[in-house]
């Protein structure tokens, strides 16, 4: 079951988990998954869970690397990107 919050959000039991089975092993262990976090996400079959996680950590490093790439190049271009 992927999880994600890191070090911080386990240790206050608010981790988000992905859940993917079927749907009585969610119900059957839905007390544990509530005491290890709050946001518990059913992602359907077997290894979607996983997946989702994964898309999830791709989308964040793409905005990170769009981010970078705008302030690099913020003054440096003519008629480039204009400052607010």
């Amino acid at each position: 079951m992927p999880g994600s919050g890191g070090q911080p959000r386990a240790i206050a039991g608010t981790l988000a988990s992905r859940m993917a089975e079927g749907m009585k092993s969610l119900q059957d262990c839905q007390d544990l998954f509530k005491a290890m976090g709050k946001n518990i996400f059913y992602c359907g079959r077997n290894g979607n869970g996983e997946v989702t996680k994964v898309v999830n950590n791709l989308l964040g490093a793409i905005q990170g690397m769009a981010l970078h790439r705008i302030l690099l190049n913020w003054d440096s271009e003519p008629g480039g990107y204009e400052k607010p």
